[in-house]
């Protein structure tokens, strides 16, 4: 595996763990407990800013990720917005992005980590 290609896969880890934590934090919780739970909701709301940020580093990469480009930079605006926006967060998006969006995303980043642990490696980079 390339250098390129040993970055991608760290970031795209980063995201899995943050959507691992982002659905479990939220599993079997009803908005209204979600609202209640401060705790459960600062994690979340961190989860998702270290989604974007992950995101946001793999955007660089734009020829890797070109056909996915769309769904980091969704992931990037979110973290924007809670970064920039956090006593204005509306709880009720965060909520609904957990519950609809992120399972969704969980299924597009493990492919993309699968597929790149498949990647063959670099001829050049052999000892």
């Amino acid at each position: 595996m390339s250098l390129d290609n040993d970055k991608s896969l760290i970031y795209l880890q980063y995201m899995q763990q943050a959507i691992n934590d982002i659905l479990e934090h939220t599993h079997n919780l009803t908005y209204e407990a979600f609202v209640k739970d401060k705790a459960k909701r600062q994690a979340t709301q961190l989860n998702f800013i270290i989604l974007g940020e992950n995101a946001g580093r793999l955007l660089n990469q734009k020829d890797k990720f070109k056909d996915i480009e769309e769904i980091f930079k969704l992931s990037k605006t979110m973290r924007n917005f809670i970064t920039h926006q956090y006593e204005d967060v509306s709880l009720t998006l965060i909520y609904a992005t957990a519950k609809t969006d992120i399972p969704d995303l969980q299924i597009v980043i493990n492919k993309l980590v699968k597929s790149l642990h498949q990647t063959p490696p670099d001829p050049e980079m052999e000892i």
